[in-house]
């Protein structure tokens, strides 16, 4: 999944005129990979700790991006839905 995430980035990007070297998704997956098992995203800790998370900045563009170039970015869609009602911390 993450990296399907990675390379909807990636066809934004190139959809945008971005230019990203050839082999970025692969050198920062390897990175991701030497974490430990238990490594989260600073979102995950905002949405343990029930704080105000940037689900709009980060997926809630990509998915209004995706739109706007016409593409399908279904993972970034998906991440996004079931996050968005945390928004502002809790399901209020």
């Amino acid at each position: 999944m993450l990296k399907a995430v990675m390379k909807e980035g990636e066809a934004l990007a190139q959809a945008r005129s971005i230019a990203l070297p050839v082999d970025i998704i692969e050198r920062h997956y390897a990175t991701l990979q030497t974490l430990e098992p238990w490594a989260m995203g600073s979102m995950a800790f905002d949405l343990l700790a029930e704080r105000r998370l940037e689900i709009e900045a980060l997926n809630g563009t990509m998915v209004r991006l995706g739109k706007e170039y016409n593409l399908s970015l279904p993972f970034n869609y998906v991440i996004y839905a079931a996050l968005k009602p945390y928004t502002n911390g809790t399901l209020k």
